[in-house]
């Protein structure tokens, strides 16, 4: 079985993670590919004002301009040779049952819920990793408009993935162009991965050095490598 992408990096380091990490991280049995479900805590931007821009970058699959609490999700990983491609689905306007949901909601909570289901829609992000010359590279977006470099570290049973540098990507006919993007106008992306009792926690922030933060998710959730087949099955009853 060849190694992920992750372990190309890590090396020896990728044997610190726990096992959970390690098989989140790691390459799945052939014929498979890894599915996770859980909840963010919160996901999105604060900064109203940012929303046509985070919009533009929906439409390409890359971030949302929604912000929301307590928004389901579902992560796939599918590697593909030297190659990883995941993709995020959040859930926005789904609301989670919790104890007490039976119980008779006041007329202000159950407008609420109503005013939530009414805007229901899911938000995809897509990307795909690869090394070049030791480096974590990820491209996002349906057509790779966003290039990141990362640097990848393991301390204390906790994976963080801290990004070195952001190029936008450009296609016009058959040439590419590939723009570095200056410190003022890009993010500093930093990623967290670690294991929590029975789950996963996740937490992801972009940062921008004038603004400060400007996006983030971060939440918890399970996950477990499935048969190719066992995920088309799911995709096709969810309709996701």
């Amino acid at each position: 079985m060849s190694v992920s992408v992750y372990q190309q990096v890590l090396g020896d380091d990728f044997y610190k993670l726990t096992p959970q990490l390690q098989r989140y991280f790691g390459m799945p049995y052939a014929g498979s590919h890894g599915r996770g479900t859980g909840t963010y805590e919160v996901a999105g931007s604060e900064l109203h004002w940012l929303r046509p821009i985070l919009r533009l970058f929906g439409s390409r699959n890359i971030l949302f301009a929604e912000r929301e609490r307590d928004v389901p999700f579902t992560v796939l990983n599918r590697p593909d040779g030297d190659i990883l491609r995941a993709t995020r689905l959040f859930h926005f306007g789904e609301v989670s049952s919790s104890p007490g949901s039976g119980d008779r909601l006041s007329s202000a909570a159950a407008r609420r819920q109503a005013s939530r289901r009414a805007k229901m829609t899911t938000r995809t992000m897509v990307d795909e990793m690869r090394v070049i010359d030791g480096v974590l590279h990820d491209y996002l977006g349906t057509n790779k408009e966003l290039e990141v470099t990362f640097d990848i570290a393991v301390s204390e049973d906790k994976l963080t993935m801290t990004s070195s540098g952001s190029w936008l990507r450009l296609s016009l006919g058959k040439r590419l162009f590939r723009f570095k993007l200056p410190t003022v106008l890009g993010a500093r992306v930093v990623l967290t991965e670690r294991w929590e009792l029975d789950h996963q926690r996740v937490s992801v922030t972009l940062t921008n050095p004038i603004l400060g933060e400007i996006f983030t998710y971060r939440g918890t959730f399970t996950y477990d490598w499935v048969r190719d087949e066992v995920i088309h099955s799911r995709n096709s009853e969810t309709g996701r």
